[in-house]
């Protein structure tokens, strides 16, 4: 069924999707009629907060009607199915035909941002008013096609406008239209009759507004007022804010800092190997046997599942906090606005998702963090290392090739309840077991550590 009813939902700013329910398709005055009705005979629009009289017997279909009912074939409807889906598109709660099928009218209930936006008609001034007006005004490239007219129309509850369309194009011949509608509790109210090739009669078009003329809404609220944001939400919006650009702006700087120092320290690297080498040489020149540097500390430290987890829960919260942080207060921020009363709707449903995201996040990258290494680890044919610690080096072997590394190359080292961590950069680190030492102790290698590393050895 082609309607020109399309146009005039636009422009009644009906822009959202109807909802659905269990309906019939009944026969006003038939033993068969169920039509919800007060003490007073009117008719009740279910979900339209509305209720109407008809001025003469008509069939009723409400949404959710059965497309079996055998009463849509007497109304004269061909394909149930379309009819069910322009209910679902257009918002239809409910249709009226006549009995001799000449008048179809239709009653839709839609609701959109502009519909919140202003909310009721009724509290519009006349400027307000005619600025709806203007906007429900046809444009386009074929407005030229279209016949119109646009006026404020009266109504004892709130204030309704009364719009006539009529579209001649040679494709699908004259089209017309007449509606009322209004916008009410946020959502807007219209009834429609249509008029496929030629004008809508004026019988129709007095029914219509019979119709309308008899609309009660059964509730007419205020717009909601929109409350002042409180202080310390602001506050804490700031300052979480103030904290994040801070937090930023360090870990910009640091980044930095250390791409220099690793430029540095790999200068250093290259030419300690380079003097090693040249050492080397000059020993098998001179006839000298390799030289023999004294053991100060032994330690052998298998890398076991429990290991493993222990040093990725300390990377995670001690060498990577700054992400972290970041997400627990934009987290803060999300779920105190969901929580707070100023902020409703989807944007509420947003935060509350956006901050349970973040949460799920901080806790969810130290888990991948672990498996990944327990994966890792897994693959080597062995899971021990053993570190020899010389006064003027130190050695490792085991997992790896064995190699001797200067002590400057340890970037940063951190001892914990159990273990000593040697990194070697932001990400690559050695772990030594505390208890593990078979030769020293961990309470003298701590002391040796400090000596060597300074500031970059750190206790937890």
């Amino acid at each position: 069924m082609k309607r020109l009813i399309s146009l005039c939902l636009v422009c009644l700013l009906l822009v959202s999707t109807a909802g659905t329910g269990v309906l019939a398709a009944e026969e006003v005055g038939s033993g068969l009629s169920s039509a919800q009705s007060g003490t007073d005979g009117r008719l009740e629009v279910p979900d339209a907060g509305i209720s109407i009289e008809l001025p003469e017997d008509m069939y009723i279909i409400y949404k959710g009607f059965l497309l079996e009912d055998p009463v849509l074939e007497e109304a004269g409807i061909e394909d149930p199915t379309q009819l069910k889906e322009e209910f679902n598109q257009y918002g239809t709660c409910m249709q009226l035909i006549s009995k001799d099928r000449s008048i179809n009218i239709t009653i839709n209930k839609k609701s959109s941002d502009s519909t919140q936006n202003i909310y009721n008609l009724g509290a519009l001034d006349d400027a307000g008013f005619q600025q709806v007006l203007d906007s429900m005004k046809p444009s386009g490239p074929d407005t030229e096609k279209i016949d119109y007219k646009l006026e404020k129309y009266p109504h004892s509850d709130v204030p309704f406008f009364y719009m006539e369309v009529s579209v001649n194009s040679e494709q699908n011949g004259l089209n017309s239209q007449v509606s009322y509608g209004t916008i009410v509790n946020g959502y807007s109210i219209a009834i429609n009759t249509y008029k496929n090739g030629g004008q809508v009669s004026d019988r129709a078009k007095a029914l219509v507004k019979d119709i309308t003329d008899s609309i009660v809404f059964s509730e007419v609220k205020p717009m909601p007022s929109v409350e002042n944001v409180p202080d310390w939400l602001w506050y804490s919006i700031i300052g979480f804010t103030a904290l994040i650009v801070v937090v930023g702006t360090c870990q910009v700087f640091y980044n930095r800092s250390m791409k220099r120092r690793r430029m540095e320290l790999a200068d250093r690297i290259s030419q300690y190997r380079q003097e090693q080498l040249d050492d080397e040489k000059r020993r098998q020149e001179a006839g000298e046997p390799p030289q023999q540097l004294e053991t100060l500390f032994l330690n052998v430290t298998e890398y076991t599942d429990d290991a493993i987890r222990k040093f990725t829960v300390f990377h995670y919260l001690r060498k990577k906090t700054s992400m972290p942080f970041i997400a627990l207060c934009l987290s803060i921020i999300c779920l105190a606005g969901f929580f707070s009363s100023y902020v409703e709707g989807l944007i509420s449903f947003l935060l509350l998702l956006i901050g349970l995201a973040l949460i799920g996040w901080i806790i969810w990258v130290p888990i991948k963090m672990t498996r990944n290494n327990l994966n890792s680890y897994r693959k080597a044919h062995i899971r021990i290392n053993r570190y020899t610690f010389r006064e003027e080096n130190f050695r490792v072997g085991g997992m790896q090739a064995a190699n001797a590394y200067p002590y400057f190359q340890i970037t940063s080292a951190y001892e914990t309840r159990d273990f000593f961590y040697l990194y070697f950069g932001e990400e690559q680190a050695y772990y030594l077991n505390k208890n593990n030492f078979e030769q020293g102790d961990s309470i003298h290698f701590r002391e040796f550590l400090k000596r060597k590393l300074g500031h970059g050895f750190h206790r937890f």
